[in-house]
């Protein structure tokens, strides 16, 4: 099966910047293997060879498994930090590939959990000698890009290309987001530093940064937490906005707080130069009886008379 690169992939990988080497594949009689964690405080891949008796074990998809089982044990050492629960439903293997099956549970990690987390997939299960490179899914649904194109088979050197990468496109941007005030009657400004990914649309940054809540005390979330980011996309002055969450959640306790709610976004939003307009959508769809005094099917626009 031919591997796909997508230029977005190769963006998005590079985040891991370092990765120990000195690998050579192991299987068969021996009684080690390297599996690779990702130590999520330092963003690196560290091997570590682990014991087995691959004679005990007698199909490929069972060598595989075993590789998963000992990532979710965590790291030997006790100086690096690791994320064991890998989120994976199954494994299936094909033609050289391993297909990995996340949970929905997987898409609530930020980009450098999950990141992390198909990293270490791709470099311990290509270990295997029969493995030359991992797809994932969500359920039965292929993994896409910010872009929404399926990622696609990765490969180790996929990888490495963005691990070597003497130039991340990280930086560090100062976003201005809006949140309740104490008597959650008006919105108030909070100044914020964040590190964006060039690949990644900064609208969805402060979207995600809304969602987190507010930092500076006293101030009040306006999303509520379990809310998660379907798309974001801007085209000719209108940011179109995509989410999933509960319209009847107990966030909403008064009549003003779903208002709050669209307003802290656009408001935000329209921090941007690019943003003139907000539109919604929940789970995909328009027609959505959200509140009775609000409209999806409109443009929303900024509002200063909401800001206290």
């Amino acid at each position: 099966m031919k591997i796909r690169h997508t230029i977005s992939l190769l963006l998005v990988l590079m985040l891991i910047p370092t990765v120990l080497a000195g690998c050579t594949k192991k299987l068969g009689a021996e009684d080690t293997i390297k599996v690779y964690f990702c130590d999520s405080a330092k963003g690196s891949l560290l091997a570590e060879n682990v014991s087995v008796d691959f004679t005990q074990i007698t199909t490929d998809r069972e060598k595989a498994q075993f590789v998963i089982n000992t990532l979710r044990k965590g790291s030997q050492s006790s100086t690096i930090q690791t994320n064991n629960d890998m989120y994976i439903q199954e494994v299936n293997l094909n033609e050289r590939l391993a297909y990995v099956l996340f949970d929905k549970d997987y898409i609530s990690l930020n980009p450098q959990e999950q990141i992390g987390i198909r990293s270490s997939l791709v470099y311990s299960l290509t270990e295997l000698n029969f493995i030359d490179g991992v797809e994932f899914f969500v359920g039965d649904v292929p993994l896409t890009n910010i872009s929404g194109e399926p990622i696609g088979p990765i490969e180790r050197k996929d990888i490495l290309i963005n691990v070597l990468s003497p130039n991340p496109p990280t930086t560090i941007q100062t976003v201005t987001l809006y949140f309740a005030g104490v008597d959650n009657k008006g919105l108030v400004k909070e100044q914020r530093d964040i590190q964006v990914n060039s690949s990644i649309a900064l609208e969805k940054y402060i979207i995600d940064e809304l969602i987190k809540g507010p930092q500076v005390e006293g101030l009040l979330a306006t999303i509520p937490k379990e809310t998660t980011v379907n798309d974001v996309n801007t085209k000719e002055g209108v940011c179109q906005v995509d989410l999933s969450f509960d319209v009847k959640s107990k966030h909403f306790a008064t009549p003003e707080s779903k208002m709050l709610m669209i307003y802290s976004i656009v408001n935000s939003l329209t921090e941007l130069s690019k943003v003139q307009k907000v539109a919604f959508l929940i789970d995909g769809k328009k027609e959505i009886e959200f509140s009775k005094d609000i409209d999806l099917s409109e443009f929303f626009e900024r509002k200063e008379s909401i800001i206290e």
